[in-house]
């Protein structure tokens, strides 16, 4: 057998040595939508991903945990959300602030207690996700939130149930009035046919309204107003708002996903996917 040549062998070891070094690959590049994002888009997704910390599965940066630990569902959840966020061209000191709002979000200082066994229930009560509302029936936000938080029980079937507080931002008028006639239509099981009807129609969270209402519900009239008078239902709603107080609610609709305190935007995006990273950190 021939040995090499040393000419050969040192043209052989030049040609290597001048050949470019491969690109690191970017891990963003698998995430979805990252291509169609613009240069500026691309060096905030980039710097934010470098710099924002992986808060479950893995420690260090997201691009380090995509790099070294690419089965981590959390990493690569974050990073469809700095990508989404790029897209939604936010630079990379504003994406972290969103992302620390996340962090907050999903492993908050504190995990509160809340009890709800007496409030509305919207799917299945042994589900392991609850999120609990509180709502004002006047309040415009939390009448666009009912049908996605009802389309995202139905889409969790059996894995997402809804717990509804009555929250009337004040304790006097239409608002209070509102709030009355809704746990009163609850006593005979059509909480959320009167729930839609409030919602829908605000000008009638008076006296004659709110009955006009509860007909239209099917509710039976007579135990209805027997309801409205009842001082229980006003003890109840006092027990809301203390807790409220408790947990620092500040307006309406605010929700907490057991416990937790949901600190993000409450369009269908968010929720769905704050939804499927809490069932993803319970392992269902």
């Amino acid at each position: 057998m021939h040995e090499p040549r040393p000419a050969l062998c040192s043209l052989l070891l030049t040609l290597l040595l001048a050949a470019p070094l491969p690109a690191r690959a970017d891990p963003l590049d698998r995430v979805d939508g990252y291509r169609k994002l613009g240069q500026s888009q691309h060096k905030a997704a980039q710097e934010a991903a470098r710099t924002i910390a992986c808060y479950h599965g893995c420690k260090g940066s997201i691009t380090h945990c995509l790099a070294v630990k690419p089965r981590v569902a959390t990493a690569w959840r974050l990073a469809r959300y700095i990508v989404y966020l790029a897209g939604h061209k936010l630079d990379a000191e504003l994406i972290a602030k969103v992302v620390d709002r996340r962090r907050q979000s999903v492993r908050p200082d504190k995990v509160h207690e809340i009890k709800s066994d007496e409030a509305p229930l919207l799917g299945d009560a042994r589900a392991p996700l609850t999120i609990v509302e509180y709502a004002d029936f006047e309040c415009r936000h939390c009448a666009a939130l009912i049908p996605v938080l009802e389309r995202l029980v139905k889409a969790f079937r059996g894995k997402l149930a809804l717990r509804f507080k009555v929250y009337p931002l004040r304790f006097k008028g239409p608002p209070l009035l509102a709030a009355r006639a809704a746990l009163a239509a609850h006593r005979q099981g059509k909480f959320w046919p009167m729930a839609h009807l409030l919602f829908e129609d605000p000008d009638r969270h008076t006296a004659d309204g709110v009955e006009q209402l509860a007909r239209k519900a099917g509710l039976d009239l007579a135990g209805f107003r027997a309801a409205m008078k009842d001082t229980n239902l006003l003890k109840q709603i006092e027990r809301n708002r203390i807790e409220g107080l408790r947990l620092g609610i500040k307006g309406t609709p605010s929700l907490f996903f057991n416990g937790k305190p949901h600190l993000l935007r409450k369009d269908e995006y968010h929720l769905r996917d704050r939804i499927e990273e809490e069932l993803e950190l319970l392992g269902r």
